[in-house]
């Protein structure tokens, strides 16, 4: 509370009051600062909204005026209360727009709090008594609520349930991926549960689990479950299935879970065949002969018969068999391919035969082949035929496809039937039609009224006649009609024995069965068979004759391979015979006289020709080789070369012949020498330092050898004066050849000598001279031979006289270059006179 007041100074007081109306208290107080002219103080709580009636009894020690408003009133407001129903849509759809959800306004609220579920979004209205909403989309029912707010709180919540007609609502599918192999059928999509009241249709697309929808096939009004149709089944792919509504009292429009159809395709193994020689072929075999089966890449195996789970098979049928594999990929679907291995004969080779088998050089021996008189080749068809109680039985025809036989001379042997039933035999008329328009009736109206049951019948020329009695299992018969009432069937020529087929045999062989009464007995053919003979053969010999008889006549002991082969199947069988040849005879063999020549000029070989000689033998056969030397037109190398032939009989003997081919060498080695050299000599030495190229001999074969027989090698100090030098090579055959130079060193450079210095002395006592000892100087050169001789003067031990003498020397050299040189001796005669006597006395 403010108290404003003119009167009362600045400072702390304390306040008295009571309250009356909502809240009420008697001889209440409080702290109030007062500054200038107003002071605030706080009351007790009003806990009760409404009317409140505050009045002032005094400040500090002051009481209230008379007449001065210290009475306030006070209207004391609460939290809003809780909101009433909000009103709206429930349920709704999902993703559903414009959806408003609102309430009454709360009385003293400013402002409303709206909460809707998750997935959902308030669009307008925030804060208000009515909101606008979006509802959400899969699984996302919940509540709205709202409260209402004021300064003074926030009320309780008021809330609305609200449901989601969605994936939720509308009900998921219990499975959402399904896979299938193709051709798979009564495979069913289980709704859960739905709402009730709508109706439903399925709708799938190829696209994607999100768009491209359509109704499915056979997809309308079919409620929860959906069973997926024959179309879907039969076309591997991924398909994307929802159920959606399509008649509902709340006119949404609800979609299901998607759910993911995968058929799988099966398998379609192809079995590729491949023969054993690793030649791959169409199934058609010759007896014998192995051949793999391979089913291509898959995840599993069953093959039949035997069983084997791998793969590839390797199989040697004796008889035409029909193998199957059935194959399973990754995603567990089958699938089964057929293969039939048809089995041809071989050639039966009765005997081979040489006459006479052993020979003399020269001789000759009639090789021959005898086959079997007729081969043979059956065909077989092992679809059951199924024969009605009247009319024509099924299939109608049965059909062969006989090919690989000879395009002529065949003949159909026999019509065979395996396990043939029926409750009345008489009422089959049984015939067959050849690929070139000819008919022959098996049997009609034969075996009477007796049934048989899984007889094995055989019609052949020759056999035993049919008649209307009981038939007998495992018999052969003459094929007939009995009542040769029947009309020709299509037009075919009538035949009345199996010999009378004739032209090509090769094409589509076709058996009716009627069934030509009304009763109710019928029956059945599991296997019928045709078997034809013939008689070609081709041959084919290891020497090349293609005829089944051959003269030969081998020089030696030979052992002749025949192939015998069917024309059309190429299957063979091959026989051997060996025509034994006796020769004791050595061959003879002779050789050109020995052969002399010189080398060929510049070569160490001559070229020789000669003719090679060719053995001889009384037999026919023989081979002759060099087993040494060279051939004819060669160039043989100097020396001896032994040539030797041997001739080989076609009895394994042997001769032999040599001749020698002798090539001299009679050609000189050849030497060059460098140009002679002159030099000076080297400063301070009596030669010189040479250097130069050492020839090297050559010559026409190798082997020779060069030597320097004089002078001095290359980088000596060579003399001065004239060296020669002489190289000599020396070939293989001893010959030589020579060449040389010469080095001329000459001296050009001076002898030298010194004179010892001049000499003073004086006169020897009583002498007018003086013996002068001296060393007498000797001349030097760089070669030696130099001499030293005095031109001048006195000797050393001379009485030189008084006054001046000049001794000279000269020095020549061993090249008559000289050199000079002198010295003076000066003799001073210091000596006084003396008289006669005293000379005398002396």
């Amino acid at each position: 509370m403010t108290v404003t007041s003119t009167s009362l100074a600045d400072g702390t007081y304390t306040v008295y009051y009571n309250l009356s109306g909502a809240n009420t208290a008697t001889a209440q107080s409080a702290s109030m600062t007062f500054s200038g002219v107003t002071g605030t103080f706080a009351t007790i709580p009003f806990v009760n909204s409404g009317a409140t009636t505050i009045t002032i009894t005094s400040v500090g020690c002051a009481n209230v005026v008379a007449g001065q408003d210290f009475t306030a009133a006070v209207t004391v407001n609460g939290a809003p209360a809780t909101p009433g129903a909000i009103s709206g849509t429930t349920p709704v759809c999902s993703d559903q727009t414009g959806l408003i959800y609102s309430i009454s306004a709360v009385s003293g609220a400013t402002t409303y709090n709206w909460t809707v579920p998750t997935g959902w979004s308030i669009t307008a209205g925030s804060g208000t008594i009515s909101i606008t909403v979006t509802s959400g989309s899969a699984d996302q029912s919940g509540t709205i609520a709202v409260t209402a707010t004021n300064t003074c709180g926030t009320s309780a919540a008021s809330s609305l349930a609200v449901d989601l007609i969605d994936n939720i609502g509308f009900g998921n599918t219990s499975t959402n991926t399904l896979s299938i192999c193709e051709g798979t059928t009564g495979t069913t999509i289980n709704g859960a549960a739905a709402p009730s009241g709508p109706t439903y249709n399925w709708q799938v697309s190829t696209t994607s689990p999100s768009s491209g929808f359509s109704t499915a096939s056979n997809g309308t009004n079919n409620d929860e479950d959906y069973t997926v149709d024959n179309d879907y089944y039969d076309n591997p792919g991924t398909y994307y299935f929802r159920r959606v509504i399509s008649s509902s009292t709340t006119a949404c429009d609800g979609i299901s879970d998607v759910v993911t159809l995968t058929v799988n395709a099966n398998p379609a193994p192809v079995i590729s065949v491949d023969e054993s020689s690793g030649t791959p072929d169409d199934g058609t075999i010759c007896d014998g002969v192995s051949v793999t089966l391979d089913a291509g890449s898959f995840s599993s195996y069953s093959w039949s018969p035997g069983g084997a789970t791998s793969q590839t098979i390797n199989v040697s049928p004796s008889s035409t068999t029909t193998y199957s594999v059935t194959v399973t990929n990754a995603a567990g679907c089958s699938g089964t391919d057929n293969q039939i291995i048809t089995v041809n004969p071989v050639p039966v080779i009765n005997s081979i035969s040489a006459a006479p088998p052993s020979i003399s050089c020269g001789g000759s021996s009639v090789l021959t082949v005898v086959p079997a008189n007729n081969a043979t080749q059956t065909f077989a068809q092992n679809t059951t035929i199924t024969i009605p109680n009247s009319g024509n039985a099924s299939p109608f025809p049965s059909t062969i496809s006989v090919s690989g036989l000879p395009a002529s001379g065949v003949s159909l042997q026999s019509v065979a039937f395996n396990n043939l039933s029926h409750e009345d035999p008489d009422d089959m008329d049984i015939y067959l039609i050849g690929p070139n328009n000819q008919v022959i009736w098996i049997m009609s109206d034969a075996g009477g009224g007796t049934g048989i049951n899984n007889f094995d019948l055989i019609f052949a020329d020759g056999g035993t006649a049919l008649s209307t009695s009981t038939l007998v299992n495992n018999t052969t018969y003459a094929p007939d009609d009995l009542t040769v009432i029947e009309a020709t069937p299509g037009g075919a020529t009538l035949i009345t024995m199996l010999a009378g087929f004739s032209g090509n045999m090769n094409g589509t062989w076709s058996l009716y069965i009627v069934d030509d009464d009304s009763d109710s007995s019928s029956g059945d053919l599991e296997d019928w068979f045709l078997t034809f003979t013939y008689s070609e053969y081709t041959y084919a010999w290891s020497n090349g004759p293609t005829t089944p008889s051959q003269t030969v006549m081998p020089a030696v002991t030979t052992i002749y391979t025949v192939t015998v082969t069917i024309p059309g199947t190429g299957c063979s069988s091959t026989a051997n015979v060996t025509v034994t040849v006796t020769d004791t005879e050595p061959p003879m063999i002779s050789c050109p006289s020995n052969i002399s020549v010189n080398n060929d000029p510049g070569q160490c070989c001559a070229v020789v020709n000669y003719t090679a000689p060719v053995g001889t033998d009384n037999c026919p056969g023989q081979s002759t080789a060099q087993t040494a030397g060279q051939a004819s037109g060669f160039c043989f190398p100097v020396g001896v070369t032994t040539n030797t032939f041997v001739v080989t009989a076609a009895n394994s003997q042997t001769a032999s012949c040599s001749f020698t081919v002798t090539v001299t060498d009679n050609e000189p080695p050849a030497i060059a020498c460098p140009s002679n050299v002159s030099v000076n000599n080297d400063p301070g030495q009596c030669c010189a330092v040479v250097n130069y190229t050492a020839p090297v001999g050559t010559d026409n074969c190798t082997g020779q050898s060069t030597a320097q027989t004089a002078g001095q090698a290359s980088g000596f100090c060579f003399p001065v004066g004239v060296t020669t030098n002489t190289f000599v090579v020396t070939a293989a055959n001893s010959q030589t050849a020579s060449c040389s130079f010469t080095v001329t060193v000459t001296d050009i450079e001076p002898p030298a000598i010194t004179c010892p210095s001049n000499v003073s002395v004086n006169n020897d006592p009583g002498q007018c001279c003086a013996v002068v000892m001296y060393t007498a100087p000797i001349g030097t050169d760089n070669c030696p031979g130099q001499t030293t001789a005095q031109t001048a003067g006195q000797a050393s031990g001379f009485c030189f006289p008084a006054g001046v003498t000049t001794n000279t020397f000269v020095v020549t050299a061993a090249n008559s270059q000289t050199a000079t040189c002198s010295f003076t001796v000066t003799v001073t005669d210091n000596e006084a006179p003396r008289s006669p006597a005293l000379r005398m006395f002396r």
